[in-house]
C-alpha cells in the first residue's frame, strides 16, 4: 500500500533523515540561524537524479504537515544537458477563498521579507555564463547564488529560475 510508509514514514522521522532515504544522498544536515533567521538543509548527492529525488522528498515532507495524504512527486528541479544546467521550481497552485482579506495581507506583508536562495558550487566545473530572471552572483568562477523574494517566486509564470552554461 502506497500509503502505509511503516517505520519509513515522513512523519517518523527527520526531514534530514527522509531526504537521506533518496537513492545517493548522503550527509543530510539541517541547519538553523536564529539570529539571522535563516533555515536550510544540506546534504551530498551523487547524480542529478538523486539531487531531484531530494528535492521532492524536501517538499513532500512538507507538504504532509497540512495534508497527510500527499503524494511523494517527480519534478524535475536540475536538469543536465551538454554543458547547461537548468534550475526549476514548481508553479504553486493558488488556492482560492482559503484565506481571509486581512490574513492574505499579513501573508503578503511577510512573504516579502523572506527570500529563496539557491546557492550551489560546482567541483571540477567553471561557469562561463548565466541566464536568470533573479538577482545572482558568480563567485569563483564554480560557485552561484541566485536569490529572489518569496513574493517574486509566488507571483512568477515560468518555472525555469536559471540556466548555468559551464566553460
Amino acid at each position: 500500500d502506497s500509503l502505509n510508509y511503516g517505520s519509513n514514514s515522513p512523519d517518523s522521522m527527520t526531514i534530514a533523515e527522509y531526504v537521506e532515504m533518496a537513492d545517493g544522498v548522503s550527509g543530510a544536515k539541517f541547519f538553523q540561524k536564529d539570529s539571522s533567521f535563516i533555515i536550510g538543509l544540506r546534504f551530498d548527492f551523487e547524480t542529478t537524479e538523486a539531487l531531484n529525488e531530494a528535492m521532492n522528498r524536501i517538499e513532500h515532507f512538507n507538504e504532509r504537515k497540512e495534508d497527510s495524504l500527499a503524494v511523494l512527486k517527480s519534478f524535475e528541479y536540475y536538469k543536465f544537458a551538454g554543458n547547461r544546467l537548468t534550475i526549476k521550481e514548481p508553479i504553486e497552485e493558488q488556492k482560492e477563498g482559503e484565506e481571509e482579506e486581512m490574513n492574505a495581507k499579513m501573508v503578503n506583508a511577510v512573504t516579502q521579507m523572506l527570500s529563496y536562495e539557491w546557492r550551489l558550487t560546482f567541483a571540477g566545473k567553471k561557469i562561463k555564463k548565466v541566464d536568470s530572471p533573479y538577482e545572482y552572483e558568480v563567485e569563483h568562477n564554480n560557485r552561484v547564488v541566485i536569490t529572489a523574494t518569496t513574493t517574486v517566486i509566488k507571483d512568477r509564470t515560468k518555472e525555469k529560475i536559471a540556466t548555468i552554461e559551464f566553460k
